[in-house]
């Protein structure tokens, strides 16, 4: 877990505070400064190798979710992959899949099943049940759309409608593709008719905004179109890359891409991005895969002209894009330090540009 957070805070904010031993003193605490990345990198390195050497291969019983040595190994994949150490991250992920504990699952929807946690392509998924208890998830109801109480979902909130996917994200799948009905769905509300996420709509109580999904971190998938990423950035091939690749779009009714296809190491790069685009839709990877693969300014940019010109929502329901809208430059891949720590420590600096 260590190893874990700091590679989330280093992927938003860049150089951070590390964070390996207990800090026993509030005069600790205030003389902490920002490390540089790198050192951060190999102090994630470390945890994850530890970790793979310490936990086994799975669990039984009440302790089926716990982190495997499999998780601690996907985590290190992708610090490897972040850091372009492709033939480190070749090799992790074939350890994973030589483990022999993780399968693609017949039916795209059966990964999201709350019946279902814990499946044999589920590598880690953070818990959450459904009742009483304050354990329980409520993803449904920050994605559905405003006022599609018994509509979209039981209730009994009304649905905030924070998070909508984009006309873009929507003719990103291809036609015939399995996974656009089980990802999102469409409210055919008056005037403004919208898509939303659907992915974790598995709501049971009209009373109570508490559901029993999971959410999925790593998973099978993840590790075939990583595995084939790694590869072909090493050397463009027209057999193992395209098989792990052809897995995936197979499982979601899609015809294998062949090297006709993606002649060249770019137009299979390209193929991957796309792929992981609409398989891990809505699950917290594609900022970090523009990030890693230096594809986000112009990603964004580009997103940006085509959205400003024709916007998935607008007003009311959603605030006018400005001129400052989509105007992503280097310093902007970084997240500002927040101002509460800078407030509380005047030895932490902020971000070029905030």
């Amino acid at each position: 877990f260590r190893a874990f957070y700091h590679f989330v805070a280093v992927r938003y904010w860049g150089d951070i505070p590390l964070l390996i031993a207990p800090i026993n003193s509030a005069e600790e605490a205030f003389a902490l400064q920002r490390n540089p990345a790198s050192e951060v990198y190999d102090a994630i390195i470390e945890d994850a190798e530890f970790a793979i050497s310490n936990l086994p291969l799975n669990y039984s019983g009440n302790d089926i979710g716990r982190i495997t040595q499999g998780a601690a190994r996907m985590l290190l994949a992708k610090v490897l992959l972040t850091s372009k150490d492709y033939s480190g991250t070749v090799q992790q992920l074939n350890t994973i899949i030589s483990s022999n504990q993780y399968a693609l699952l017949t039916d795209y929807a059966a990964i999201f099943d709350p019946a279902n946690k814990n499946h044999n392509e589920s590598i880690f998924e953070i818990q959450f049940k459904e009742g009483p208890e304050g354990e329980s998830s409520n993803f449904i109801y920050q994605f559905a759309p405003v006022g599609s109480r018994g509509v979209v979902f039981l209730g009994p909130e009304s649905g905030p409608g924070r998070n909508i996917p984009t006309t873009d994200m929507i003719e990103a799948y291809e036609p015939n593709d399995l996974r656009k009905d089980i990802s999102v769905a469409y409210f055919d509300r008056n005037p403004s008719p919208l898509y939303y996420i659907n992915k974790y709509n598995h709501d049971t109580d009209p009373d109570f905004s508490r559901t029993p999904n999971n959410w999925p971190l790593y998973r099978y998938a993840d590790v075939l179109l990583m595995l084939a990423e790694a590869i072909n950035e090493q050397s463009y091939q027209t057999g193992a890359p395209f098989n792990l690749l052809n897995m995936v779009r197979t499982r979601a009714g899609l015809g294998e891409l062949t090297a006709t296809d993606l002649p060249d190491q770019e137009s299979f790069r390209n193929a991957i991005a796309q792929e992981r685009r609409v398989e891990l839709a809505f699950e917290n990877h594609r900022w970090f895969d523009l990030l890693r693969t230096d594809e986000a300014i112009e990603t964004i940019t580009a997103f940006g002209i085509k959205e400003k010109a024709n916007p998935t929502l607008t007003p009311p329901d959603f605030i006018a894009y400005g001129p400052e809208s989509f105007a992503i430059t280097q310093e902007k891949l970084l997240y500002p330090i927040p101002n509460n720590e800078l407030d509380l420590n005047p030895n932490l600096t902020q971000n070029p540009g905030y």
